[in-house]
């Protein structure tokens, strides 16, 4: 019985992996808004994020619970369940930041439209100062282009 649970627990990870690389979520969230589009429902125009958390996190809530309480029963020292108690609050914490993030920017629990504007300056050897704006919209890959420009 046990080995069920773990084949079933290294599918859903082989999963994630395939998924991290392939957005497989993003990619079914948006089949599903313009499915919903196209039928003229507004079913899912109550939720304010993005899709794909509508349609999976019933999936993901319900595998999270799933290998919680599995790996509760197999670990029995301490470090061992609070490391897994840590690896599924940070699963829970980066989709709650992605719910904040695909919110309109109009929204009222928009939080990154809260955040102020920044200016950073860097001082480059071969051009002195350089200022770089910086919004709550400016993605981090945006920010390392921006930095690796500056740098050179």
């Amino acid at each position: 019985m046990a080995a069920r649970r773990v084949a079933v627990l290294a599918l859903w990870f082989s999963y994630m992996t395939v998924d991290d690389g392939a957005q497989l979520h993003e990619r079914i969230g948006t089949t599903v808004s313009i499915l919903q589009e196209d039928a003229g429902s507004s079913a899912l125009d109550l939720f304010p994020s993005y899709t794909w958390q509508l349609v999976f996190l019933p999936l993901f809530g319900g595998l999270g619970l799933f290998m919680a309480a599995f790996l509760w029963r197999e670990l029995q020292d301490r470090p061992a369940r609070l490391a897994v108690i840590a690896a599924i609050g940070c699963l829970v914490v980066a989709v709650g930041l992605d719910f904040f993030e695909g919110l309109e920017e109009d929204h009222a629990w928009n939080l990154y439209a809260a955040l102020p504007v920044v200016s950073i300056s860097i001082r480059s050897p071969k051009r002195g100062f350089s200022r770089l704006p910086t919004t709550h919209s400016t993605t981090s890959r945006d920010r390392s282009r921006s930095f690796s420009r500056c740098s050179r």
